[in-house]
């Protein structure tokens, strides 16, 4: 009896033992699996962040390459900086313009502790309020020109005046970078930078001083990015630029007045669009003596002053907005090759000086009996 009770219990004790092992073998599997499965699904997910942030990437350099802005805009909300820093390694001044200006503050903060010349490079000091960093010179060598965004915490507010002309940058600098945060970009600047090609200018930019970038001879383009609150171009800031072929003013709602001889003797320059302007007054000699060929201006224009355009001898065709009310000596003379001047039927007057339409000979007798009719009274 005894020897019974004994198989009985040890009977009991090995299924007890049996049944324990397998409810902990299928815990244990249940964990593994479990494991398992977050392992895969971590992956997964790695994956799938990896495939995003190269597609995002992709679709970054697509509208970079296209310099559509409005995908340039979309494409930098879905990438990280270090992404977006890759992608902009070769793009071209006015994509990285246009890619600066849609980015978030820490992008673009990324982008100017990432690629900026070394402080050591610069001299600089307070501005007078005491707020920002104005930079009075500098003296590196290399061929891109970086601005930092700040210096010591301030944030870099200003090009000082005369700054960079004639000193050792100059002869080698093919491209300026201006961070954005910087309002005023003083006279004489950058003014004989004989290699500049490009200038890649933020929305902040408020005025360019004069002679700014005078004889940059072999500039080639100016772009200015949506938002620009761009009010004045100075006298002379970019004369004498030979190369210069392209000017994108569409940004520019803000631009009131392009000052005396500002882009004369721009041999290159073809085609002008200032009709997304908010354009007050064309001073003396603006566009003397370029190689313009058409001209559009804002309806805001009241004033183009003397020889704003004389010698441009290649101009067909030019507009004459609805808001002028003068036009100064000279404004056109010697603009043999003007056919059409377009009027608006609404102009009923205009101040005019003589001469200001002298050697203009092809415009037609349809077109000269409207300006008589407007009060011009000088020679064709």
């Amino acid at each position: 009896m005894r020897k019974v009770k004994l198989s009985g219990i040890i009977t009991m004790a090995i299924v007890t033992v049996s049944v324990l092992t397998a409810c902990m073998s299928k815990e244990e599997k249940a964990a593994i699996e479990a494991a398992k499965a977050a392992e895969q699904a971590s992956i997964e997910a790695a994956q799938a962040a990896e495939k995003a942030a190269a597609e995002a990437e992709e679709n970054l350099k697509t509208a970079l390459s296209n310099r559509d802005e409005a995908a340039i805009a979309e494409a930098v909300k879905t990438v990280p900086p270090e992404v977006f820093l890759n992608a902009i390694k070769k793009t071209s001044p006015i994509a990285l313009s246009m890619a600066l200006n849609s980015s978030s503050p820490d992008t673009v903060k990324s982008y100017f502790a990432s690629n900026a010349n070394s402080v050591s490079d610069f001299t600089y000091d307070l501005n007078k309020e005491g707020t920002g960093i104005i930079i009075k010179e500098y003296t590196g060598s290399s061929t891109n020109l970086i601005f930092p965004q700040e210096i010591e915490d301030y944030p870099v507010v200003q090009i000082g005046r005369g700054g960079f002309y004639g000193k050792i940058g100059a002869p080698q600098v093919l491209l300026v970078v201006i961070p954005s945060g910087v309002r005023i970009i003083n006279d004489y600047a950058f003014s004989e930078y004989p290699k500049l090609q490009n200038v890649v200018f933020p929305s902040s930019i408020v005025e360019i001083g004069s002679h700014a970038f005078d004889f940059c001879s072999s500039l080639e383009q100016l772009y200015f990015p949506v938002g620009s609150e761009l009010i004045k171009i100075n006298e002379e800031a970019f004369s004498y630029c030979r190369s210069l072929r392209n000017t994108y003013f569409f940004n520019c709602s803000k631009l009131e007045e392009i000052g005396v001889h500002c882009f004369s003797n721009c041999k290159a320059l073809r085609n002008l669009d200032l009709s997304y302007t908010n354009l007050k007054i064309i001073s003396w000699g603006a566009f003397y003596y370029s190689d313009l060929r058409t001209v559009k201006l804002s309806d805001t224009l009241n004033i183009i002053m003397g020889n704003a355009f004389c010698y441009n001898n290649n101009m067909t065709e030019i507009n004459l907005p609805s808001g002028i009310t003068n036009i100064y000596d000279g404004a056109f003379s010697s603009c043999k090759e003007l056919v059409n001047i377009i009027i608006p039927d609404s102009i009923t007057a205009i101040h005019f000086d003589n001469n200001v339409f002298s050697g203009c000979g092809k415009i037609s007798i349809a077109t000269r009996l409207r300006l008589k009719e407007l009060g011009y009274r000088g020679e064709f």
